[in-house]
């Protein structure tokens, strides 16, 4: 009965001690998880923070690569108007070489002319100093500044009226009146408009 007892009493004693340690292993493991649980706090609250740092740094670069986007677009439209206007400009600057061009040649055209002119002015000049009968020789430097005169004047009028004129068989004083008139003429048509003469 003694060996009984002792045996129940140790049984107890051994179940004392394995409640026991169940009891601290319990009592561990719900240190661990609670440990474990505030780690998972402390790292859901890290990922948050980072999420929330990754978001901000994602919607500063999108808001720069918007940026981006609208200068790229500003200076694509630029580039194109400036490469319209650099076309209307090589355009404007064709025109006026051509213009250039133009007007160079007229100007080579008239001064052509008014050479031409002035050859045919001074030819006949020089038939009027042949036609002067020897007797008349006394008014040559009367005459001198008859062809620059003459050069400025309407040439077919004055080769007109110098073929109908008889000038061999004028005296010395009906070739002076004669002169008088072909100068007055001359005169006349020098005040004419200025659009026939040198170049400007």
């Amino acid at each position: 009965m003694e060996v009984a007892l002792i045996s129940q009493k140790n049984e107890k004693e051994d179940a004392l001690k394995l409640f026991s340690s169940s009891k601290e292993e319990v009592e561990n493991a719900m240190c661990v998880a609670e440990d474990t649980k505030g780690k998972l706090l402390a790292a859901k609250q890290e990922a948050e923070r980072k999420s929330k740092s990754l978001k901000a740094v994602i919607r500063q670069l999108s808001d720069e690569l918007s940026c981006a986007k609208r200068e790229r677009l500003a200076a694509s439209t630029e580039r194109d108007g400036l490469a319209a206007n650099l076309e209307a400009g090589e355009e404007k600057d064709r025109r006026i070489f051509l213009l250039e061009a133009d007007i160079l040649q007229l100007k080579v055209e008239l001064l052509i002319s008014q050479k031409t002119s002035k050859i045919e002015a001074d030819e006949l000049a020089a038939k009027l100093a042949v036609n002067i009968n020897e007797d008349l020789m006394v008014e040559e430097v009367y005459m001198e500044d008859l062809p620059g005169k003459l050069d400025r004047g309407r040439l077919e009028e004055v080769e007109n009226k110098l073929l109908a004129s008889e000038m061999k068989t004028k005296k010395k004083s009906d070739l002076r009146r004669w002169n008088n008139k072909m100068l007055e003429e001359c005169e006349v048509v020098m005040k004419m408009p200025s659009g026939s003469g040198a170049i400007k």
